[in-house]
């Protein structure tokens, strides 16, 4: 009686085979024979499942100016075993640099220092933003200088990235909030104008200051304080509050949300009833599949309110007062009671960082995707209790029920955030690209300690790193946790990590 070998089994029962196998045992297959490793990697549809199947877990490192669909098959594969790679180090039970730490030089001057850090997707450029206003844009892997934005203004407040298609094609966008003086009756008012940038990388110069281009591409007419922005797609969104200090000419409320479609220039004011989103908490905010997600930390519970991009928003005109129209709050969780700022002994409990990150652990059928919650109720001392926690901000569409409980994933008491002498708490944690593996540092009896959370785990560890460089004076951290590669500054200059 014959004998069939594995290897000389039809391709379309080997295929239907490998269908079955985990992403760890299908490279495990590829070592078994030149036949199978060649059928493998040859394969686009085995990597295009693999690729849609792990996404639904982990940040996978794509090229981000390049369309999924554009890749080949062996860079499919690639996408895969990297973003393996670097999960694998994240759960073991040492994490440490792939290699070893770069350090770029970074002129600061006195009167100009870096004020906030911010790497673009696949983490090959970074921004800075320094006290006096300037935007720069620089390679990660040289250090060069690639281009800078004059924008006018007094200084940058707030800004976030996205990659989002226009007639050209992908491109890095920004939407950023600019301090501009406005002045009425002699009296001049600190307001902000939002704007939304193209960024340009340009690949053929070498000529620094010239590796890049800012392109405003539209901007709101309106002088408010918008101190929170946040962009996806072609929309771009920021929220104002503290209106009673400024002259707008409309009904006041304690918070309004500016949202602006940059690709036809249009924009429209939403009013937030005070009952449903206050801000001593200093609420966060983000735009996702055509909604606006607004999230505040309460001491019991999170406070939430989504509600969708309005039908209709109105073309920009200067001179013109800014339109408002309603809206419908999806689901509004009300929270627990919030912490009155007049405690001084027991502080304010605030929201820190907020971010959706995608939870492995969702129910079948679910949109897989969380809040994560980082806030912290802190005192003069600095010393803080910090609450990570998540739930899905998406209610189920006949009940209106929340899809995921509130999950506390971590807490503890009595760390410490470092500080600094003149200007308070650094700015010194960071949820990444996706959220998925935030980090930050602690301070325990002045020594320093980088450390890493994977949220599907819920419990930190320590990044060890300190056989490579010292933290003792690390700043304005930015991590993109589908690349591995965390930037962050100190008194040396700019320090790349990469973990991948």
């Amino acid at each position: 009686m014959s004998t069939i070998r594995f290897n000389n089994l039809p391709s379309d029962i080997l295929f239907e085979l490998f269908g079955y196998l985990e992403l760890q045992d299908i490279f495990a297959v590829e070592q078994v024979s030149r036949h199978l490793r060649t059928l493998i990697r040859s394969s686009r549809a085995i990597w295009l499942s693999v690729t849609a199947t792990l996404g639904k877990e982990l940040p996978l490192p794509y090229p981000p100016l390049r369309p999924h669909s554009s890749l080949q098959t062996l860079e499919l594969r690639d996408v895969a075993l990297r973003s393996l790679i670097l999960d694998r180090s994240w759960r073991s039970k040492v994490t440490k640099p792939a290699r070893q730490p770069r350090l770029l030089e970074f002129p600061e001057t006195k009167n100009e220092k870096v004020s906030m850090l911010r790497l673009l997707p696949g983490a090959k450029q970074v921004l800075t933003v320094t006290n006096n206003g300037g935007l720069a844009c620089w390679d990660v892997r040289t250090g060069i200088l690639l281009s800078q934005w004059h924008h006018g203004g007094v200084k940058l407040e707030s800004l976030d990235v996205d990659v989002c298609h226009a007639d050209q094609g992908l491109h890095f966008m920004l939407a950023v909030s600019i301090e501009h003086h406005y002045q009425i009756e002699n009296q001049i008012y600190p307001t902000h104008r939002l704007y939304a940038v193209r960024i340009e990388i340009l690949d053929d110069t070498d000529v620094p200051g010239e590796g890049a281009r800012f392109v405003p591409v539209a901007e709101t007419c309106w002088q408010m304080p918008f101190y929170i922005v946040s962009i996806e797609g072609d929309i771009v969104a920021a929220y104002s509050c503290e209106l009673d200090q400024q002259p707008i000419p409309q009904p006041l409320a304690t918070f309004i949300v500016c949202i602006m479609n940059w690709q036809n220039k249009t924009a429209a004011m939403v009013q937030i009833p005070v009952e449903v989103i206050g801000f001593w908490s200093w609420p966060t905010m983000q735009v996702l599949d055509q909604r606006i997600i607004l999230h505040e930390e309460r001491r019991d519970l999170p406070a939430v309110c989504v509600f969708r991009v309005p039908d209709v928003l109105y073309p920009i005109f200067h001179n013109v007062a800014a339109p408002q129209v309603s809206f419908q709050p999806t689901v509004i969780h009300t929270g627990g009671e919030q912490l009155q700022p007049d405690n001084e002994e027991e502080g304010m409990y605030q929201t820190r960082f907020s971010k959706l990150w995608r939870n492995p652990d969702a129910p079948t059928g679910s949109r897989k995707l969380s809040i994560l919650g980082v806030s912290h109720i802190g005192d003069n001392t600095g010393q803080h209790k910090v609450i990570v926690r998540t739930f899905d901000p998406f209610p189920d569409t006949e009940t209106l029920q929340t899809s995921l409980p509130v999950q506390y994933l971590w807490h503890k008491h009595g760390s410490r955030f470092p500080r600094d002498p003149e200007h308070g708490i650094l700015f010194t944690f960071c949820l990444g690209r996706y959220g998925s593996r935030p980090i930050w540092i602690e301070e325990h009896d002045q020594c320093r300690k980088l450390m890493g959370l994977t949220t599907h785990l819920g419990e930190p560890k320590e990044i060890q790193i300190q056989g490579y460089m010292d933290i003792l004076s690390a700043r304005f951290l930015d991590w993109d946790d589908a690349e591995g590669t965390l930037c962050f500054l100190d008194a040396k200059g700019l320090w790349v990590v990469e973990f991948l």
